[in-house]
């Protein structure tokens, strides 16, 4: 059996967004489906933190931004891809801490 739904790929990007309860990095997850469109959620656990962004998949490939805890030293980050209430896909990867830029504008 094919599998219809997975995660092919998460990209870290340097962009930090200030939350109410603390910073998150934007990610970039990449699904590949097969069938209808759907409604679904991507749950992205790191530093002990879980972080739920809801998704509508269509066929093919899709990317959708998520947001993942700020960690303060390198660990692992999980995210699930959740429809209907049912786990479809789950990727475990390697993170580390996000560098801090400081920019000044003239």
């Amino acid at each position: 059996m094919v599998q219809e739904t997975m995660i092919t790929a998460v990209a870290p990007t340097p962009l930090l967004r200030l939350a109410a309860d603390g910073v998150r990095q934007v990610t970039r997850v990449t699904v590949r489906r097969a069938g209808r469109p759907v409604d679904g959620a991507i749950l992205v656990t790191a530093g002990g933190v879980e972080i739920a962004t809801p998704v509508r998949l269509a066929d093919g490939e899709t990317v959708h931004e998520v947001e993942v805890a700020e960690i303060s030293a390198p660990g692992e980050a999980v995210f699930v891809l959740r429809l209907g209430g049912e786990i479809v896909a789950r990727v475990s990867t390697a993170w580390t801490p996000p560098r801090r830029w400081v920019v000044h504008v003239v």
